[in-house]
């Protein structure tokens, strides 16, 4: 008997090995579990297909309960959105457009203006700190005015009143 030999078994020899019934090895065999001949069967070579083939089951089932793992997370953070959604503390996309552009034109609107609303003031003025101060006054009353702005309209995301009044909200 030859060294090559000594490792060959016959298919109920294999059952018992692995604890399996004749059917299942004809399933191994259909699912490419090596073979020396009809009926026999390299054990080495078998039982690296196995380590191989639950590997590779392993493999899958790692994938899968990754993808599982995934989809439960982007499940969890919808239903965080829909919360946030629901407590309104989230602005629907359709209202910040219109926001920001009414914004950016009180913001050019305000500062484009404040030569004309300050210029009667300079004229005729020499002393740079006068003109600074002046200048400076214009340009916080736009900032006050974009600041109210701002405030209005969280009045109105907040309470729904359009008409600007911030103490309709308490």
């Amino acid at each position: 008997m030859s060294d090559d030999d000594k490792w060959t078994v016959g298919t109920n020899e294999l059952c018992e090995i692995l604890n399996v019934t004749r059917r299942r090895i004809t399933d191994y065999v259909n699912e490419g579990m090596p073979k020396v001949a009809r009926g026999k069967f390299d054990l080495p070579s078998v039982i690296r297909w196995k380590i191989s083939r639950a590997e590779n089951v392993a493999k899958a089932q790692i994938r899968q309960n990754s993808d599982k793992q995934q989809l439960t997370e982007t499940n969890v953070e919808i239903r965080k959105i829909e919360l946030a959604q629901l407590r309104g503390d989230l602005i629907d996309s359709k209202f910040v457009s219109p926001f920001i552009n009414e914004l950016g034109s009180l913001v050019s609107t305000q500062f484009d203006s404040i030569g004309q609303r300050c210029c009667n003031e300079l004229i005729g003025l020499e002393s740079a700190d006068q003109i600074q101060e002046i200048i400076n006054s214009e340009c916080r009353t736009s900032r006050d005015t974009i600041a109210t702005f701002i405030r209005e309209q969280a009045v109105v995301k907040h309470t729904g009143n359009t008409s600007g009044d911030s103490r309709a909200a308490t």
